[in-house]
């Protein structure tokens, strides 16, 4: 079913983008949310579509096109953030504001498999630890990053997997963010 509603979305974006040569006049676009959430199953397990032994964020195609769908837009200046799919296991945009390549990842982590959390993993209960891998094996558990290094610098999807401060911990990896952004000190 949400294969079907996909195609028709995008044979409907051709259709009007070859017959009016603009998206403007497109009503299909116009309940541009609405289309969305139809086009996006929220409970679907995007490991069953990913090649046994491999990663969702790289290997799914449906978490690949949810990431599209979610995060190509108009943005505040007008300039269209359009993502394309021709790089194999990135989200690409290119324009005259530059090139970008974003990856996904999964942004929580149930430490399951930590040894030193294991003191803590064990006051939490099965089932919610399963309740809460179900999620995360959705597009509710998933964001996207930049993937472009900069002066050969980790990635900040790389650098909060490794960085012994940050422990894969999505809420640190946010506070380093806002850091940058005020010039302080971050891991």
């Amino acid at each position: 079913m949400i294969l079907v509603t996909i195609i028709l979305f995008w044979q409907n974006l051709v259709y009007e983008k070859t017959t009016t040569n603009s998206f403007t006049n497109n009503n299909f676009l116009k309940n541009w949310r609405f289309s969305v959430i139809k086009l996006i199953d929220i409970n679907f397990n995007v490991f069953s579509d990913t090649p046994e032994g491999k990663d969702p964020d790289s290997h799914s195609p449906t978490l690949r096109m949810y990431h599209k769908i979610l995060w190509s837009k108009q943005l505040p200046n007008g300039v269209k953030f359009d993502l394309d799919l021709n790089t194999p296991r990135l989200l690409h945009h290119k324009s005259e504001f530059g090139e970008f390549f974003l990856s996904s990842d999964q942004i929580g982590n149930t430490y399951t498999n930590i040894k030193k959390m294991s003191h803590i993993v064990e006051q939490v209960p099965i089932n919610e630890i399963e309740y809460f891998s179900s999620i995360r094996a959705t597009i509710a558990g998933h964001v996207v990053f930049p993937a472009k290094k900069i002066d050969n610098k980790m990635t900040i999807n790389g650098a909060r997997g490794i960085n012994h401060k940050i422990q894969d911990r999505f809420d640190l990896t946010l506070e380093c963010i806002r850091r940058f952004y005020l010039k302080e000190n971050s891991p």
